[in-house]
């Protein structure tokens, strides 16, 4: 009988025969059992003898690939259930006393061929794995370590303009302080300069409470009171607190205010807190004599409010940039901004946290911008049976 009939014929008993084998090869600690293997084997096995009963040259032979790793692959273990398989199959061949042919050897041959290009289809394929996973490990780190890089850098720019911003509005408070401790100072410079300590005081302040809003977000901290309101009043403020500065550079802030839309269920503190940053904003960006609209009016699902300017404008570019936190302080970007870019994080955040929406549009530089907030009704008015 020919070798590979033979296999066929006899497949369980090779394969117990095989299971025996490997057990008293199998290594300690292997990742694979020899029960979990056998289904492997035995289909390995009966691919040997198929493809041996097969008419093939020495090249189709030679470029012929039988074998398959195992899952959980453990090259000690893919090792033993080879040799248990070359070992259980010849021995309980050369018991069943063949007789002899000279096909035989050529039998034999291919039988060995097969199981060694199984094995090294095996470890190649593994190899090949490893070498994608050590690729893919080496491309995650290397991507770990720009994101930890561009971090620091951003922290120490962060930190840079941080130092700067809060250092302005002091050397402007000390130099007026100097200036009015002398004696005889006029009235008119005395006043002006009792503004200026005062305006930079607020800028101190505000900034002081961006930064903290900023680690109250990141900690999930930040908390809204949301009680009913007259979005009226609580516009009226928010633009007060920037109307001395925009007052200084010459820009006049006009302000329309829809009565219909003034009734709302929001937190009146964080509200005021998000337009006072867009007209702070717009008046950072617009140039003295420029102007600046507040809006507020109500649409059909919402309550907008509007802060609209003349000035410097925004780039197609970096418009869907401007709510990242830090975003301004990005020397990369064409529009070179002034600031931390604080103001405008903390403003889409705490829109965002009242079921709202914040938008940035302009037709592009120097033609100005428009920032709308829109809260939805459901939440910014208060019903009229309540």
């Amino acid at each position: 009988m020919r070798l590979a009939d033979f296999i066929l014929a006899n497949v369980e008993p090779i394969l117990e025969q095989w299971e025996t084998c490997a057990r008293s090869i199998w290594p300690s600690g292997a990742t694979a059992d020899v029960t979990g293997v056998r289904d492997d084997a035995e289909d390995f096995l009966r691919e040997i003898a198929i493809d041996m009963r097969s008419e093939q040259t020495g090249v189709e032979r030679a470029d012929k690939s039988n074998g398959r790793a195992a899952p959980g692959f453990d090259l000690e273990a893919v090792i033993a259930e080879h040799r248990a398989l070359r070992t259980s199959v010849l021995r309980l061949w050369r018991e069943s006393d063949p007789t002899a042919d000279l096909r035989d050897v050529d039998d034999v041959t291919r039988f060995n061929e097969s199981i060694d290009q199984s094995l090294a289809d095996a470890i190649r394929s593994h190899v090949q794995q490893i070498e994608r996973d050590r690729a893919l490990a080496l491309a995650s780190d290397q991507a770990s370590r720009k994101e930890a890089e561009a971090a620091n850098r951003a922290n120490d720019m962060f930190l840079t303009m941080l130092s700067h911003e809060m250092r302005t509005p002091l050397n402007a408070i000390g130099l007026w302080l100097s200036i009015l401790r002398q004696e005889n100072v006029e009235e008119k410079y005395r006043q002006e300069g009792l503004d200026v300590i005062e305006r930079n005081t607020r800028a101190q302040v505000q900034l002081i409470e961006d930064v903290l809003d900023l680690s109250r977000i990141a900690s999930g901290s930040l908390r809204m009171n949301i009680a009913a309101c007259q979005l009226a009043g609580v516009i009226t403020a928010g633009v007060n607190a920037v109307r001395p500065a925009a007052e200084a550079r010459g820009i006049t802030i006009n302000v329309q205010l829809d009565p219909s839309a003034s009734d709302a269920l929001c937190d009146g503190v964080r509200i005021q807190q998000v337009v006072s940053n867009l007209v702070s904003n717009a008046v950072k960006f617009t140039p003295k004599g420029g102007r600046v609209d507040v809006t507020l009016s109500r649409e059909q699902s919402s309550t907008q409010i509007q802060v609209s300017d003349d000035g410097q404008g925004i780039s197609a570019e970096l418009l869907p940039l401007v709510f990242d936190r830090f975003r301004q302080a990005d020397s990369s970007t064409r529009r070179r901004l002034s600031g931390l870019g604080l103001e405008l994080s903390v403003v889409k955040h705490v829109v965002e946290a009242h079921g709202g929406t914040v938008e940035a549009t302009s037709p592009g530089e120097g033609k100005g911008s428009t920032f709308t907030v829109r809260l939805p009704t459901r939440a910014a008015r208060i019903s009229e049976d309540a």
